[in-house]
């Protein structure tokens, strides 16, 4: 979606990555700042990521990995307050977000 990312490089946590900034800061941006990817584009990219994982670690680690759901990711690159407000108040719009995150 073209968001930058945290991966928490130094960290001896086990941290999934976060987004730095969010995206949206307000609602009119939703629609102009959410890149659509083609998940046909991201799926082999995947695959062969984990593929290379597990060839260079074999059996000495496990190896998977995880999606967020909508409203998760919705929270990622929106504030959240905005998003669990939105929802009782303009609930057809975060459908609309919430059906361009599933996509």
């Amino acid at each position: 979606m073209g968001c930058e990312i945290n991966v928490y490089a130094h960290s001896e946590d086990l941290l999934y990555p976060t987004i730095k900034k969010k995206l949206i800061n307000n609602e009119p941006r939703w629609r102009s700042r959410c890149r659509r990817t083609s998940p046909a584009a991201a799926g082999p990219a995947h695959a062969e990521a984990i593929g290379l994982l597990k060839q260079e670690l074999g059996d000495a680690a496990p190896v998977g990995s995880y999606v967020l759901g909508p409203f998760t990711l919705a929270g990622q690159i929106m504030e959240l307050n905005d998003l669990l407000k939105l929802s009782f108040k303009k609930p057809d719009k975060i459908a609309r977000l919430l059906g361009q995150m599933t996509e």
